[in-house]
């Protein structure tokens, strides 16, 4: 999701909204990086989060230029009033809770938007009533939802990574960049501004949501990756690598979703001997653990060529199944 820095400041933006109770036509605001991520006085490039937002209540943004806060001038003399008019008030006070802090606050503020100004005889509560107001356009009926952004490569199992869940797009984009928006309950992919897919948001990590659209036809030969080019790659290491990769895809909804573990494996053996890893395999198909955790964890544990107890071949190796020595390590943390 979006991070706590964005969630706060469009949560403040919404809560300001309702408070007016109503949408102004433009919004002008400095370049703080949970708004603007470019700055540029011509072309400023927003947030996607906060362009999301801004797209919701239809209202315009206006970042200022750098370091030129004339272009902001009442949003500076705000900052002034609150500093002379509720800070200096409260600074000699002790307060014993957050609430306690808040409703002082709350009381200077309505102090401070009712003091009739010298000159114009009104307050800025009388000149809200009276101009701005009026002048503001009537809230949507749906709150808006944050949205969270991100870009990523199609893996070639034609799926991206959202929080450690996988969602499927049409597997002709394999090796393309894509935009990603997800909010608690959907996740959208666009390519070049086009939607290519959509999913109901799953929380369960390593889960696949797939779409049977977006699978490849198993006629076409000409795809790049296939599970024959994968097992091609296992038997390189050597026949249990093979075989193990078989059965990864074998006990996966689609062969697809155990190309990464697939890959993982053969990634292994450049961190260690082609032998090592054949003999991690051979023991992770004793254990009946099809999945490339099993097989690092034999390697970082020098564990390939442990003959399995009865009890390991009871209880599958997993990474719940932790050891004493497990904790042993957490008692040294």
């Amino acid at each position: 999701m979006a991070d706590q820095k964005e969630e706060n400041f469009i949560g403040s933006l919404t809560k300001s909204l309702k408070w007016y109770g109503g949408c102004p036509e433009l919004i002008v605001l400095d370049n703080a990086k949970v708004a603007v991520t470019h700055a540029c006085y011509y072309e400023p490039e927003l947030n996607k989060t906060f362009a999301a937002w801004a797209a919701h209540y239809g209202v315009g943004v206006i970042p200022t230029r750098v370091a030129k806060p004339r272009d902001n001038a009442k949003a500076e003399n705000g900052v002034l009033q609150a500093q002379r008019r509720i800070l200096a008030a409260l600074r000699n006070r002790t307060f014993f809770s957050l609430t306690e802090l808040n409703e002082a606050i709350r009381e200077e503020v309505q102090k401070l938007n009712e003091r009739t100004m010298a000159g114009i005889a009104k307050s800025r509560h009388d000149l809200f009533l009276e101009l701005d107001k009026p002048a503001l356009r009537s809230l949507p009926d749906e709150h808006y939802v944050i949205t969270a952004w991100k870009k990523a490569k199609i893996h070639i199992d034609y799926h991206v990574d959202v929080e450690k869940t996988y969602y499927s797009a049409p597997y002709t984009l394999i090796g393309q960049q894509v935009d990603i928006s997800y909010t608690y309950s959907i996740v959208e992919i666009y390519h070049k501004g086009t939607r290519v897919a959509s999913h109901m948001r799953v929380h369960q990590r390593g889960a696949f949501v797939t779409d049977p659209a977006h699978m490849p036809h198993e006629h076409r030969n000409f795809l790049e990756w296939t599970p024959e080019r994968i097992k091609l790659w296992g038997e390189k290491i050597g026949a249990h690598t093979r075989r193990l990769m078989e059965a990864i895809m074998e006990h996966r909804a689609h062969p697809e979703h155990g190309f990464r573990s697939c890959l993982g494996i053969v990634r292994l053996a450049k961190l260690y001997t082609p032998e090592r890893v054949e003999e991690a395999c051979r023991r992770a198909l004793e254990l009946k653990a099809y999945n490339y955790r099993s097989v690092k964890s034999l390697l970082e544990h020098g564990l390939e060529k442990v003959r399995p107890t009865i009890r390991e071949k009871i209880i599958p190796l997993h990474d719940n199944v932790r050891g004493k020595s497990y904790y042993r390590e957490a008692d040294h943390d």
